[in-house]
């Protein structure tokens, strides 16, 4: 627990005056650059100092009024807060700085429109519907990814009971996880997963939706036959899937082999296969999202391409491969992204289908995650381990955008 005393009310202050110089410097920039353009017969430069002037002293007392409350209520209260409360009163403090100056921004330049066009108050009071239609959006995402994020990188560091961090002990979390001799073995399973996804789950979202794009007549009703997987819940997809996966002579496919004079199979275990088996479920889940995704992107290209790709003799092979495919790259890679991220945090399936059998060979670094917090109550293994898929998606993302970008570039 960490009280707030005196001492880290001082430091809160000290940072939102060290903000409100950095702004102080930006305005004096602002207003060199503005006053070396005004012409004669626009508002004079007296009025600019004064604005300059008045904004960090509006700024001031608009925090002061307001973290005065802030502080009393601290000490009537004597409020304590675990972890980093420090640190969120200190980021609290420093936003109520930063709101007040585009606040006083956005009133100033309503009195006066023409002044200060490169203020981040002005942008702002331009932009204020547009900041309060993604509001909700930017709360949740606080709310349930970026604040957990963080949390669970501060709580790597530290030696937890349960839920609660005791004492820190730097990498030793992410030490323990990696000469886990389970690691490797998970890692490369997750890193199949991923290879099978690829294998058999990209080209076919982009096949139908081309397919699709090319019809004529029913195309409403094919799409709407082929988005019906997309509703079902995953666990229920699993699940189905198990059963039709069942190695006894129940199983649907086992039914079918049978049918067809052929031998049972073992499905879900024979560990060589497992993941195959498993990706053909989630691929059946996931096209229809991807399909749709492209489907949007054809109908941006301009028809005009088609026509002349057919003028000149071209099938429709040729003007998927020739027309399309340039069109429509950007969608490419940037769903070829996702499903890599998706797919690299498989938990669900193997745990709803196979319990990360048999012998391990369906088990991967999510559902590991999920043991060591929910069934060990390694909580701060869990965090390292959630930590260390976080950093190996940040490096796969950012590769393959700067390979986006530099195929646009070829293009």
């Amino acid at each position: 627990m960490i009280k707030i005393n005196k001492r880290s009310i001082v430091g809160c202050i000290l940072l939102s005056i060290i903000t409100l110089g950095i702004y102080g410097i930006y305005w004096m920039y602002l207003l060199v650059k503005n006053t070396r353009s005004i012409q004669k017969d626009t508002y004079s430069c007296t009025e600019e100092v004064l604005c300059l002037i008045f904004v960090p002293f509006y700024s001031i007392y608009w925090w002061y009024t307001r973290g005065k409350k802030v502080k009393q209520s601290f000490k009537e209260n004597k409020y304590t807060a675990k972890g980093n409360g420090v640190l969120y009163l200190v980021l609290a403090i420093l936003g109520l700085n930063i709101v007040s100056m585009a606040i006083m921004q956005s009133d100033f330049n309503s009195l006066k429109p023409g002044f200060c066009e490169e203020c981040p108050g002005r942008k702002l009071s331009n932009n204020f519907a547009g900041w309060l239609f993604i509001l909700p959006a930017i709360i949740l995402m606080y709310l349930f990814v970026w604040r957990p994020t963080v949390m669970g990188f501060v709580w790597s560091l530290f030696k937890m009971k349960g839920y609660t961090p005791k004492n820190y002990i730097g990498l030793q979390n992410y030490i323990e996880v990696m000469k886990d001799t389970q690691f490797i073995p998970l890692f490369v399973n997750t890193l199949k997963y991923v290879a099978w996804s690829i294998i058999i789950g990209f080209l076919p979202p982009i096949i139908l939706a081309i397919m699709v794009n090319e019809m004529v007549y029913f195309k409403q009703k094919i799409m709407t036959f082929l988005y019906l997987p997309a509703i079902i819940p995953a666990i229920a997809v699993s699940l189905l899937w198990k059963q039709m996966y069942d190695p006894t002579d129940m199983g649907l496919l086992n039914m079918i082999l049978t049918k067809l004079g052929m031998h049972s199979y073992q499905w879900l275990d024979d560990g060589k296969f497992t993941i195959l088996w498993i990706v053909v479920s989630m691929t059946w889940k996931g096209f229809p999202g991807a399909m749709l995704l492209y489907y949007s992107a054809l109908q941006g290209v301009k028809q005009e391409l088609y026509e002349a790709a057919t003028l000149d003799g071209a099938g429709i092979v040729r003007r998927a491969w020739y027309v399309t495919r340039p069109q429509i790259m950007g969608v490419l890679i940037l769903n070829f992204v996702r499903q890599i991220i998706g797919v690299f945090q498989v938990m669900e399936q193997p745990l709803s289908m196979t319990g990360g059998g048999p012998d391990g060979a369906s088990a991967s670094l999510g559902y590991q995650l999920y043991k060591y917090g929910f069934v060990t109550q390694r909580v701060g293994h869990a965090m390292a381990l959630g930590t260390i898929i976080f950093v190996v998606l940040i490096f796969m993302t950012i590769f393959y955008f700067r390979l986006n970008k530099k195929l646009e570039e070829s293009l």
